[in-house]
């Protein structure tokens, strides 16, 4: 039967007791000032025993600072212990050892806190003749080790594990490691251990709705997971053998298919399961399992219970409400869903980023929109598809509505598209402007939704409609191609039906270039979302399209030896650069 906090506290306080009843000891308080004065030796003169604990469990990105802090703490305190009470582990060091044990329940990693070695070392700290130098420095060790293993998991807890210089700043900022610290006496001595703790996650709901799913895959996992469908020909509607036994075993565990249905064939309450399986997975809901649901089928269970671990990790960054009006993108479902109340209004299709040119991962507020907007393009764009499409038809500028500018005079100056030496295209001081005018061929469409930025993405329509109907939809060169512009233009301007007619007017009638600024700007969250459960309890998972899962699973796994970034350094360099560029062309 699991151990509750309460009784691993009271096992460690009756196994001291049973251990000294009888031996002649020191009064409590007089223990707890030798272990007092025993922190502060160490703190000061013994930087092995501090960099020892803080390397086992701190911020592998500044193990130094963990270091400094608590021993700025316990100097503060005069070394008196915390977690220590007359010369016995507290309730509240078994309550902090329990929730170090049950680490996995929220998705981290229990060996990061060296649970079991701060058990072991609990127990034999009470195990040891009193009154001697071996309990004192025990004693001293314990109380420090826990008091990191409190600051390491209220900070994965609060603010994830990894670097936090590397996310979105807009995301807000989580409670400082120096506050944490400041109310953990107060903490332990009401016994709030477990309380505070859960007021460090994410209280979003989509992030509380996946503790139950990681639960729930976690035990399809440890009792065998599910048997692989295999490769062959499509499964359909009356077919059988062992392919359709072994499907139907995978969708009972996952709950797509109800336990009850034992027939050996593929009938229709398969055929269902199947698409409601699809469904979860952003597969087109045919009920055929053909090669691409069968490769979801395959993919293992234990890589599942990563994934929601990995989603849960993502939802710790961020401390700003999500859940009032907003856009929200999510990159591997290639839609984007509109907010308000706590509750999706509408959710649209979108195009996102290639591999090769990944949207990016960010927050920020869209302020205004641009109806029939001009186009100025990238220069990876003209030097890959530009100038090869110009090579093979000298009119390509003309019948693409493109045109070149001079940036050195005061004022921009058309030029011929053959008078730039497009060979010097890549160097800083390259002069010239591509600019798209509006029409049928800008892949801007008709509306762009500014939410200025450092990566100078946004969101917009499209020229391309028929990129929406796909299940796969990343084409673009990182801006989000929005497949409903209008209900999107609608939803942001709000309750003003006088700019939405000026949008209708400028598509419609006049087709100029207008901008609208919005009454109030709407926030707008581009996120990466590879599984999530829905309002109704339906676990949803997603292909990792930018290996990003990945790429996060490598760095948690080995902190000390792997890097890891929230989006390319190539995004950010490349907007920098175009920067300096344009504050080089500025008359």
């Amino acid at each position: 039967m699991e151990r509750s906090p309460r009784r691993i506290a009271r096992a460690i306080a009756c196994l001291a007791l049973a251990v000294l009843a009888g031996c002649a000891r020191a009064p409590g308080r007089d223990v707890d000032r030798e272990v007092a004065r025993r922190i502060l030796d160490r703190m000061e003169h013994d930087a092995p025993f501090t960099r020892a604990i803080t390397d086992s469990m701190s911020d592998p990105w500044n193990p130094g600072s963990a270091e400094a802090l608590v021993g700025a703490f316990y100097r503060a305190r005069h070394g008196h212990a915390v977690w220590i009470r007359e010369g016995i582990p507290s309730e509240a060091a078994g309550s902090l050892i329990h929730a170090l044990q049950h680490a996995a329940d929220d998705g981290l990693d229990p060996a990061v806190y060296d649970e079991p070695g701060l058990a072991d070392l609990a127990r034999r700290t009470v195990t040891l003749i009193a009154d001697t130098a071996g309990r004192f420095d025990a004693l001293a060790r314990l109380d420090v080790r826990l008091t990191l293993a409190w600051l390491t998991l209220a900070g994965h807890r609060s603010a994830g594990r990894v670097p936090y210089a590397s996310l979105d700043p807009d995301w807000g900022r989580a409670p400082s490691a120096s506050a944490r610290l400041r109310e953990l006496p107060q903490v332990v001595k009401d016994g709030r251990v477990p309380a505070t703790l859960a007021t460090f996650d994410p209280q979003d709901p989509e992030y509380r709705r996946l503790l139950p799913a990681l639960a729930l895959y976690r035990a399809i996992d440890a009792g065998g997971g599910w048997p692989s469908v295999g490769p062959g020909p499509d499964l359909r509607r009356g077919a059988g053998g062992e392919r359709v036994a072994r499907l139907q075993r995978h969708l009972r565990l996952t709950g797509d298919l109800a336990r009850s249905d034992s027939a050996g064939t593929f009938g229709k309450p398969l055929e269902r399961a199947v698409r409601e399986f699809q469904t979860r997975h952003g597969l087109p809901p045919t009920g055929v399992v053909d090669a691409a649901t069968q490769k979801a089928l395959d993919v293992p269970s234990s890589w599942r219970v990563r994934q929601l671990e990995l989603n849960l990790e993502r939802w710790r960054w961020i401390h700003i409400p999500l859940q009032a009006r907003s856009v929200r993108v999510n990159i591997p479902d290639f839609t984007v869903a509109l907010w308000d109340s706590g509750r999706v209004m509408e959710r649209i299709p979108v195009v996102v980023g290639r591999r090769q040119s990944p949207t990016p991962v960010f927050s920020d507020l869209i302020t205004y929109l641009e109806v029939n907007p001009t186009w100025r393009l990238p220069k990876n764009v003209i030097a890959d598809e530009v100038l090869p499409a110009a090579a093979r038809d000298t009119a390509y500028f003309r019948e693409h509505q493109l045109r070149v500018f001079y940036m050195r005079d005061r004022q921009p100056r058309e030029v011929p598209p053959g008078e730039p030496d497009w060979t010097t295209l890549w160097d800083d001081s390259f002069p010239y402007l591509v600019i798209q005018d509006p029409g049928p061929d800008n892949p801007l469409g008709m509306i762009k939704f500014m939410c200025p930025n450092e990566y100078d993405v946004y969101l917009h329509d499209s020229n391309a409609p028929g990129l929406f109907s796909t299940p796969r939809r990343a084409y673009s060169h990182g801006c989000v191609r929005v497949g409903k512009p209008m209900d999107l233009a609608a939803y942001v301007l709000g309750d003003t039906s006088s700019k939405l007619a000026l949008v209708r007017d400028s598509l419609l009638v006049t087709h100029e270039h207008r901008l609208l600024r919005l009454d109030h700007a709407v926030p707008v969250h581009v996120l990466y979302r590879t599984a999530w459960v829905d309002s109704t309890g339906i676990v949803e998972f997603r292909n990792d399209v930018y290996g990003y899962d990945a790429q996060l699973d490598s760095f948690l796994v080995a902190p000390r030896t792997r890097a890891w970034t929230l989006n390319p350094d190539s995004l950010r360099t490349a907007w920098r650069a175009q920067q300096r560029r344009e504050r080089a062309l500025a008359p």
